[in-house]
């Protein structure tokens, strides 16, 4: 039997009977927890507060289950106390959430206590978080209206304002947080009942709908130097994906590499291209050198002329992972497919994917709103009512798909262009957490954002909202294929670094080195450490005693502005530099601290510091174009 009275006290409550005032109102955030899985649910909990707090509340309590509710308790009875404290309950409706049964009973929960206090109090306030043509509202509730936001939410829906219309997302916010202000003002709030029956009692508001089939996308990649960034990506596009009613899609990452051995496909990558719905390739300058990359392509095409499939702009959505001017096939592949769409797509297609994850700080929204299109593009094709095994079918079993059957969809970048190799050594003048001081420079800033517990850990190209990939293992990746075709028995291996700590170290480099050019990987906060900077010096002025002249990198991330004042601006120091170990001096920059017999690079970004190792370790710079 339902029972219901006044709340006494709690910790979400006020005592019985007490009238409403500008510090006490209490909001529960009815979502599936799949739309938190960027964070936009947090952040719109905490820019609610923050407007709420503007319109002349002192104290909202905004509860949110996704990140409120404790461990070592039982969710459900919790989920009651806070539900019987509210007084007004936000809906955040996505595809997903009609897919919730927890959701379903949320709201009725709600509304039964609105019903049965008797007075009309409560305020039940349903929320367009993902675009409307998304949402399919299940029956009876078709006439659903939504006053908050306009039709600027109703084509975007909420939660894409916050990237691609800061100033609408702030008008919405305002609107909802006066609205509420206006209710509590006029005594509209002030509900009282309370339910105690238990969660397996509640009643659904809807009948929730089941997740769709299971969607299978396949992502091929020649970049395993961005592992982090591709497992960033194809994590951020099931997100997406569930944001316009997707939930719960596969994503396979796949290396180039991987895909065939002997001129024969792998069995599994070879299952992969046979059953999935939707091939991802992402370019860069690797991959359109791969034969299989490209017979790959060739045989999701076979599919879908075997299959009647046309149309493969619906089945395959090529990633332009780096700048097309690094991507010797682009103009291949745009004969067939559309790599941009006009003005909204162009800072995409100028600087790739992965330049827009490594520069979310500086390029704000451009990153989410790209993702957005992708993840709207496949749903278009797979809309969540229908199977994606009925639009894509799986490849039948009699196809030949064997290696050699298939035709290769591009032209791959032919190897004889490649510049010739030069034996190269990597030498890092780099630290870790642990080693940042002494250092003559002011403390360094963010350091858990750019170091870890070992300098293979250094990630120079980090931002705040994107972790950037280590910076050595990019160099070896660089190095390693700018030998690939060379005569390895000439060059340093790539997997060993030299390390400059000290001056014992410059005649042992060197040594090992022997003829072989320097490419040094400098962390410019490292100048300011005396013992290093000492160190660096000599090994850069015996080099040139030997005839070498050393390839220096300085990564120079925009985001990181103490860099970019000792990169550019210049720096002082008190003993050593280009006069030698005791002198001292103010310098311009790292460039005129080192000096002219060696050639020094600062990368604004990792894609960049890529090409430049790669090109350092051949004799005549960067592969042509084919």
């Amino acid at each position: 039997m339902t029972t219901f009275g006044r709340r006494v006290a709690g910790p979400w409550g006020r005592p019985a009977g007490a009238a409403p005032d500008m510090t006490d109102v209490e909001i529960f955030i009815s979502h599936r927890s799949d739309d938190n899985r960027c964070g936009n649910v947090l952040r719109f909990r905490e820019d609610l507060e923050k407007q709420l707090k503007l319109e002349g509340l002192h104290s909202p309590r905004v509860f949110l289950s996704s990140s409120d509710l404790p461990t070592g308790v039982s969710w459900q009875e919790e989920l009651k106390d806070r539900l019987n404290s509210a007084q007004v309950f936000l809906a955040l409706l996505s595809p997903g959430y009609f897919m919730s049964d927890v959701c379903s009973k949320e709201w009725r929960f709600f509304e039964k206590r609105m019903e049965l206090d008797g007075r009309g109090t409560g305020l039940v306030q349903p929320v367009l978080w993902s675009p409307k043509a998304h949402l399919e509202l299940p029956g009876g509730m078709q006439d659903l209206r939504f006053e908050i936001g306009g039709k600027r939410c109703d084509d975007m829906g909420l939660q894409r304002l916050m990237v691609a219309d800061p100033m609408a997302y702030g008008d919405i916010l305002r609107q909802l947080a006066r609205e509420i202000v206006r209710q509590l003002d006029e005594g509209g709030l002030d509900i009282a009942a309370e339910l105690s029956e238990p969660y397996s009692r509640w009643q659904p508001k809807f009948s929730y709908r089941l997740t769709p089939a299971e969607l299978r996308v396949l992502v091929l990649h020649s970049a395993s130097a961005t592992e982090a960034q591709i497992d960033r990506f194809t994590t951020d596009l099931v997100s997406y994906l569930g944001f316009v009613g997707r939930p719960g899609s596969n994503i396979v990452i796949a290396d180039v590499d991987g895909l065939a051995r002997d001129d024969k496909w792998v069995v599994e990558r070879q299952n992969d291209l046979r059953r999935c719905h939707v091939f991802v390739p992402l370019l860069n300058r690797n991959f359109g050198g791969s034969v299989d990359a490209a017979k790959a392509w060739g045989l999701m095409e076979k599919r879908m002329t075997e299959q009647h499939r046309g149309g493969g702009q619906r089945f395959v959505m090529p990633v332009l992972w780096w700048p097309p001017e690094s991507i010797s096939i682009v103009k291949q592949i745009e004969a067939v497919y559309q790599l941009g769409n006009g003005d909204a797509e162009q800072t995409y297609v100028k600087y790739g994917l992965h330049q827009l994850m490594e520069d979310m700080d500086r390029r704000q929204g451009e990153y989410e709103m790209q993702m957005w299109r992708f993840a709207e593009g496949i749903a278009n094709t797979f809309p969540g009512d229908r199977s994606p095994d009925e639009i894509m079918p799986e490849m039948p079993a009699g196809l030949d798909i064997s290696y050699d059957s298939c035709d290769m969809f591009f032209k791959p970048r032919r190897d004889r262009k490649r510049g010739k190799p030069r034996p190269v050594g990597l030498v890092r003048v780099a630290a870790h957490l642990g080693e940042l001081s002494p250092n003559e420079f002011a403390p360094r800033r963010s350091p858990k954002l750019y170091y870890g517990s070992h300098r293979n850990e250094w990630r120079p190209y980090s931002s705040h909202k994107a972790p950037g990939e280590h910076v050595i293992e990019q160099a070896k990746s660089a190095v390693r294929s700018a030998e690939r075709r060379g005569d390895r028995t000439r060059m340093a291996d790539a997997s060993v670094v030299f390390e400059i700590d000290d001056i014992n170290d410059v005649s042992r480099v060197l040594g090992k080195l022997d003829r072989r050019t320097p490419i040094v990987v400098l962390d410019a906060f490292m100048l300011g450490s005396e013992v290093r900077r000492e160190a660096l010096f000599s090994f850069l002025a015996e080099s040139v005693k030997r005839g070498l002249s050393c390839e220096v990198l300085v990564p120079n991330h925009p985001g990181d502005r103490q860099i970019g004042r000792l990169v550019g601006e210049g720096f002082t120091i008190v003993s050593g530099g280009p006069a030698g170990p005791g002198a001292s001096g103010t310098f311009a920059s790292v460039r005129e601290w080192i000096g002219d017999a060696h050639k020094v690079m600062t990368p604004e970004n990792s894609t960049k510091f890529y090409e430049l190792v790669r090109e350092s370790a051949t004799l005549k710079g960067p592969l042509p174009r084919a």
